[in-house]
Order: structure tokens, then C-alpha cells, then sequence
């Protein structure tokens, strides 16, 4: 019964706040889309993907309920111009998973409709580098790991299948910690130390594949800097480099310019005013975090920190599509401020 009055006063509050905080549209936020075997069996990376049904069904119920589906360049279009239009959505994929041309790319051709792959170009020339899942495999077959953490020796069973779990998390959250040069030197270690055997089949895009996608007007292709590190703990000159960089090389290799922008981490703890002063001076048209909300016409002047909302596994996703994109959840998270910008 609890429960049952739990849900019933949820409902009704979400339906109250609806209208103040939907917005007019919503930029969502997702990584891979992965069908069968292909899924991670670590919660962290399992938490990035989705199946190739499940969006097949959100695009359904998208059209459904007449909410529009466009790209980034639309998006900046109409905040800039503000003109008035239905409810609408646009998709963007971060990392530049291979998955993305190869299972979600058929999906969105079938269907006619526009997204956007945020690609780092070192995941594309080492995929080695996308590190969260190179940890994943060697946990696959490992039964222990040994590393050093700050000049602590440190060696954790990785036998059974919460041993795992719990070596994951504790070299995540110390990977998440470090600086740029220290994280690149701990994995260095880490990984020199403890050898993995074969790993999974590409999980990143090759430069053929991102072309591919690159010459369909369907996709845009936005930055993802670099070498996907923590923008709040580089120099004002490395956080530059990073976004101009990623940029340069992107346009290099497909031969089209690229004006959007995802922050690798892009949630109050990582990013803030001081990055979106200078990613906002790289004349990015739109640059896109990971605060939680839905879009309003007054972040016309907010381009540099565009929100969006996250779909990932884990969720039934159609009804955390219409309980994210109510607003509700992120009235609560932002002190009912509609206008996240901070």
C-alpha cells in the first residue's frame, strides 16, 4: 500500500510540474548501443549502453507522441532565432563507440532521422586508451590485480564475481582521481603489470568508420577533446589545446567542420565557469554537459553549457524518457531552477 500511494503522489507531482520544467525540447546524452554478448558485465560500463530495441522503441515512442527528432544544428538554430516549435529532441552519442555505426546507425537510417557521435580522436588511434573497458577485460580473466597507489602496494582477489566488482570500482574511483599525467602513468603501470589476455573485438570507431558516418547529412560529428581527461584539472593552455585539437583532427580526417562539443566529463564536479569561458571561446556552436534538464528558451545565451539528459541501461528506458523529460527530476536536483547554467 506504501508503495502504491508512493508512486500515486510521484505521479502527481510529476504531472504538476510538467509544465514549468519540460522545457521546449531536450538534448539526450548516451554512449553505446550494444545487442547480446556484447554487454559489459561491470555495472559502470553496463551503465552506458543501451540495446539497439530499446532505441528502436524510444524513436517509436518519440513519434507516438509527435515529439520531433533534429539535429544539434537545429537545436542552436532555433535558440538562436527563437522561434517557436513543437516539443523536440535531439540524440548525441559520446566517445564514438564503434556500435554507434554499426547497430545504432541502421536504426536511425531506417527511420530517416539526424544524431550526432562525439568522437576523441585517441580512442579512435588507440582504442587501448578508452581505459574503462580495457579494465573490464583484464578482470575477465584475472583471478587478482596488484598495483601501486601513491606508493602503496596494493594486490585485491579477482576470482569470483563480486571480487571483481569491487576491484573495478576501487581502480575506477582512483583512475577518476588523478590529474592528467598521473592517471596516464598509473594505467601505464596498471596495465604493464597485469597483462590481460585477448581482448573484445574494436569497441571504438576506426577514422573509415567515422568518415562514413561523416558523409550521411543525417550525422553530425562533434568533439570530445582529445584524450578525454578532466578539463578542471588541466591549465587554461591544455584545455585549449584539447578542444582545438580534437577539432582540427577531426576535420581532418573527414573533410567537414566541426561545431559542436561534448565535455568528456561534464557535471558540476568537473566543469564549470571557467571551462565554459574557454570552450566558449573556441566559437563552438553548441557545447553540451551532463547536468540534468530539459532546454528553454533562454539558453540562447548558455550555448557553451547546453544540458542533457541521460539514458542508459539499468532503466525501462520509455519510462525514464517521460519521467526525465517532465522535468521533475531535475527540479529537485537543480533547487527548482529551470535554467541550469552552472
Amino acid at each position: 500500500m506504501k508503495r502504491f500511494l508512493r508512486k500515486a503522489a510521484v505521479n502527481l507531482l510529476t504531472k504538476a510540474l510538467r509544465p514549468i520544467y519540460s522545457g521546449i525540447g531536450s538534448i539526450l546524452c548516451q554512449h553505446r548501443v550494444v545487442n547480446g554478448s556484447d554487454s559489459s558485465w561491470v555495472s559502470p560500463n553496463a551503465a552506458l549502453e543501451i540495446s539497439g530495441d530499446s532505441l528502436e522503441s524510444l524513436i517509436r515512442h518519440l513519434n507516438a507522441r509527435d515529439i520531433q527528432v533534429i539535429s544539434l544544428d537545429e537545436v542552436h538554430s532555433i535558440l538562436t532565432s527563437g522561434r517557436k516549435v513543437r516539443p523536440f529532441v535531439a540524440f548525441t552519442f559520446d566517445d564514438g563507440y564503434r556500435d554507434n555505426v554499426t547497430v545504432a546507425y541502421p536504426i536511425f537510417q531506417r527511420y530517416r532521422l539526424p544524431f550526432t557521435v562525439n568522437v576523441t580522436p585517441s580512442f579512435v588511434e588507440d582504442p587501448g586508451n578508452m581505459w574503462w573497458y580495457r579494465l573490464e577485460d583484464l578482470l575477465r580473466s584475472a583471478t587478482s590485480i596488484s598495483f601501486s597507489n601513491r606508493g602503496t602496494e596494493v594486490t585485491m582477489e579477482a576470482a569470483s564475481s563480486v571480487q571483481k566488482d569491487k576491484a573495478f570500482e576501487t581502480v575506477n574511483q582512483i583512475i577518476l582521481s588523478l590529474g592528467p599525467s598521473e592517471r596516464d602513468e598509473f594505467l601505464y603501470l596498471l596495465f604493464d603489470r597485469n597483462p590481460s589476455g585477448p581482448g573484445r573485438e574494436r569497441l571504438v570507431m576506426t577514422w573509415a568508420e567515422v568518415r562514413q558516418l561523416a558523409a550521411d547529412p543525417l550525422v553530425t560529428i562533434g568533439a570530445h577533446t582529445m584524450r578525454h581527461y578532466d578539463l578542471n584539472k588541466l591549465t587554461d593552455e591544455a584545455v585549449l589545446f584539447e578542444l582545438n585539437e580534437s577539432r582540427r583532427v577531426i576535420e581532418s580526417q573527414i573533410g567537414r567542420k566541426v561545431e559542436h562539443f561534448a565535455y568528456p566529463f561534464g557535471g558540476r564536479s568537473a566543469v564549470g565557469q571557467r571551462e565554459f569561458a574557454l570552450v566558449k571561446q573556441c566559437q563552438f556552436k553548441t557545447a553540451t554537459t551532463t547536468r540534468s534538464a530539459n532546454l528553454f528558451p533562454e539558453h540562447a545565451s548558455h550555448l557553451e553549457c547546453l544540458p542533457r539528459i541521460t539514458l542508459s541501461g539499468g532503466y525501462p528506458i520509455l519510462s525514464r524518457f517521460d519521467r526525465l523529460r517532465s522535468g521533475a527530476p531535475a527540479a529537485f536536483s537543480n533547487r527548482f531552477r529551470r535554467l541550469v547554467t552552472d
